[in-house]
C-alpha cells in the first residue's frame, strides 16, 4: 500500500492511499540502463527523459511524462533495487 500526499495549498492537504505501483519490467530495465550509463544525474527527471528519448526508450519516456516527481523517484529507486546484485 502506498500513501500519496498532495499539498494543494497551505490549508488543505489531500492524502490518497493506492495500491503499490507495479512498473513494467521494460520501464525498470530502461531506467537502469540509463543509470548504469552514468551520463545523467538520475534526479534530473527532464534530463533522464531526454536521454531516454535519445536512446529510443519510448516506454520510459511515456512513464516520465505521466509521472509526478514522487512517482518517478519511487520507480527509479525500485529499478536500482531490482537490478542491484
Amino acid at each position: 500500500m502506498a500513501i500519496r500526499v498532495i499539498q494543494q495549498n497551505k490549508q488543505n492537504i489531500t492524502i490518497t492511499m493506492t495500491e503499490e505501483n507495479n512498473y513494467s519490467d521494460e520501464v525498470l530495465k530502461q531506467q537502469e540502463a540509463i543509470r548504469q550509463s552514468g551520463v545523467i544525474n538520475m534526479f534530473d527527471k527532464r534530463g533522464v527523459k531526454r536521454h531516454a528519448d535519445d536512446m529510443g526508450f519510448n516506454e520510459l519516456v511515456t512513464f516520465i511524462e505521466d509521472a509526478n516527481a514522487s512517482e518517478y523517484t519511487e520507480m527509479a529507486s525500485k529499478a536500482a533495487e531490482k537490478h542491484r546484485q
